[in-house]
């Protein structure tokens, strides 16, 4: 293919996945209100979201558009590839049950952690996060005890790439102190997450390994700060999580 050509569909790509991410908000627009948040023609922009409706990936609402659930039978169809999906369901279940709060499981991907399932016990609170919702890997508990377990250079090209922002002021953001905690975290197989993504909510996370080394994804269970103290927060929920874990990594070897 010819480089004019090339540059051509890449700033085709651009433009349309710009449209899909600018709608990512939920919030339906119109054209002319898309065409100046990307600094494009409305015609352009028009042709775009023309095909896109013809598609089935965006629906039309008078003179706005919004996002089709088109999008929800791929993000499910993508989430179910995950080897997680089909074995960490009980787990999960029983979990949430064992401690009355949230579990949820997270995979990371370009440096990412996405939630991709969820249980709800007894007492469970809604949280923070939501499915197939994005986070940066270095607040989260599950996203540490993956992190911890991800190969050096892999866990520097990530933080490069995404750094450390601070969701709350409980936030690690100094590199130094997050590899001081990774290291903690390898040797207690366990994070914790105190209040660093949201005031009040604090978690505790593991991984799931493949022989020994290799997170697949990671657990974590999540409450409000006044339940989750004492050795309940130290030792009971860390000691159902690590069961949980535990068995999902015995179904994906065997």
């Amino acid at each position: 293919m010819a480089p004019s050509q090339n540059t051509r569909v890449v700033k085709t790509s651009d433009t349309v996945f710009g449209i899909i991410e600018l709608l990512d908000s939920g919030e339906a627009r119109g054209v002319t209100e898309i065409a100046e948040e990307l600094d494009k023609a409305p015609s352009t922009v028009h042709k775009h979201l023309t095909t896109l409706v013809e598609m089935e990936y965006l629906v039309r609402e008078g003179t706005k558009y919004k996002m089709g659930l088109k999008f929800f039978e791929k993000g499910v169809a993508a989430r179910n590839e995950s080897p997680l999906y089909p074995l960490a369901r009980d787990s999960i279940e029983e979990l949430a049950e064992t401690t009355g709060e949230v579990v949820w499981v997270i995979v990371e991907e370009h440096g990412y952690g996405v939630h991709i399932m969820k249980a709800v016990g007894s007492h469970g609170v809604q949280t923070h996060g939501a499915l197939g919702k994005r986070a940066h890997l270095h607040h989260l508990a599950a996203g540490k005890a993956i992190l911890a377990h991800l190969p050096e250079d892999r866990v520097s090209e990530i933080l490069d790439q995404h750094g450390l922002e601070a969701q709350t002021d409980h936030t690690i953001t100094n590199r130094d102190s997050l590899e001081s905690e990774l290291a903690d975290i390898r040797d207690r197989g366990y994070a914790f997450n105190n209040q660093e993504t949201v005031e009040g909510l604090q978690s505790v996370g593991a991984p799931i390994l493949i022989d020994q080394d290799e997170p697949v994804g990671a657990l974590c269970v999540c409450g409000p700060a006044r339940r989750m103290v004492g050795d309940r927060l130290r030792d009971e929920i860390p000691e159902a999580l690590l069961g949980a874990t535990n068995e999902i990594e015995l179904r994906l070897t065997y």
